[in-house]
């Protein structure tokens, strides 16, 4: 996810807030490791990478002719969009199980008390 966000900060240029952002926000997300912040990142990546997939197919869809421009444009467009989007579900697996497993335990704490 960060060579993700990495590639789009140089394909726009260092000053681009939203990489900054993003780079911070998965930076924190390393260091603390708390499953429901972690899960709300996941969610954010899920409707980027659904917004970046409609703003890639708005753009392909205005392609005239085939060109290796164009096949390079919609062969990268589909890596990118589908690798954000593979990586940002399974952040969604991997920290709902982790939430589940810790709500099931304070329930068992809390029954035990």
């Amino acid at each position: 996810m960060i060579g993700l966000v990495i590639e789009y900060w140089m394909d726009t240029g260092l000053t681009n807030t939203v990489a900054w952002v993003l780079m911070a926000l998965l930076i924190l997300q390393l260091i603390l490791q708390r499953a429901l912040f972690s899960f709300i990142i996941a969610g954010l990546f899920v409707f980027l990478s659904a917004w970046m997939t409609l703003a890639f197919l708005s753009d392909a869809v205005k392609i005239t002719e085939l060109t290796t421009r164009a096949i390079e444009f919609i062969l990268y467009g589909i890596f990118i969009c589908g690798l954000l989007l593979t990586a940002s579900v399974f952040m969604i697996v991997k920290y709902a199980g982790k939430l589940e497993a810790k709500n099931k335990q304070a329930a068992i704490d809390a029954k035990s008390l």
